[in-house]
């Protein structure tokens, strides 16, 4: 199974506008990526405003909703406490057994988890376990300001304990934009291109990005066109190939 596995430093961070769009993108380039969002909570399938309706729009493949979720759960908590409201159990085997389906129809297969890797996902899982045992290299997606070269780095060594491998890192500003104030753009700039140099001295995991504020009713062509403007994909295709050379 090829693939990339996209997490975040935190829930809403825009995991799912990079998954998507990074999928439509290669798409773009000749390559065969599906998409998966395995368990979904806070909206069901069906819902066009939800994570997994999302991303099948913006990756711009044809395979049905439920190929691209397993479970879906209202209530927009923790996965695990989710089914445990909802009386569901989803185990490590289905979630397994859903995502290599997805790799037979694609050559390539980004699977956006749920919050970051320290979250109870499974009835018998988090989703770090899920990860090791689907061995994908890991894309981090994070904020770019204040705080997130802790986020980052703690993120990236917890699944190197685990002997998971980081790809590397995308910012998104996300909900929070630039102010006006010239001079409080300068310095969020210079806030975010010390904190990817500060990532990549401490870690070795290279910053592909940072993403533009992107209104919530932006179109959503318009997203994918914004990440390719901004993420450095020869250098993400690069560092996967390094993953998957000879495979």
């Amino acid at each position: 199974m090829k693939g990339l596995f996209i997490t975040g430093t935190d829930t809403g961070v825009g995991k799912t506008w990079v998954t998507g769009a990074l999928a439509r993108a290669l798409r773009r380039k000749g390559y065969d990526v599906g998409v998966c969002k395995p368990i979904q909570s806070g909206n069901l399938k069906d819902d066009p405003t939800g994570d997994a309706m999302t991303l099948r729009r913006l990756a711009g493949v044809l395979d049905s909703i439920s190929d691209i979720c397993l479970c879906a759960l209202p209530q927009p908590v923790a996965p695990q406490l989710a089914m445990r409201l909802s009386e569901v159990d989803i185990y490590m085997e289905d979630v397994v057994s859903f995502c290599r389906r997805a790799s037979n129809r694609h050559e390539w297969v980004f699977v956006e988890g749920a919050g970051g890797v320290a979250v109870p996902y499974l009835s018998d899982a988090w989703v770090s376990d899920v990860i090791r045992v689907l061995d994908l290299p890991v894309l981090i997606v994070a904020r770019p300001g204040l705080g997130t070269v802790n986020h980052s780095i703690l993120t990236i060594e917890y699944l190197r304990n685990q002997d998971i491998r980081v790809v590397g890192v995308v910012f998104n500003r996300g909900s929070d934009p630039c102010t006006e104030n010239d001079t409080d753009s300068r310095l969020a700039a210079l806030l975010e291109e010390t904190n990817a140099s500060y990532i990549r001295e401490s870690t070795g995991v290279p910053v592909f990005g940072s993403l533009p504020h992107i209104p919530s009713y932006a179109y959503e062509p318009n997203i994918v066109s914004i990440v390719e403007e901004n993420v450095d994909i020869p250098g993400l295709l690069e560092s996967l190939g390094s993953v998957y050379s000879g495979y």
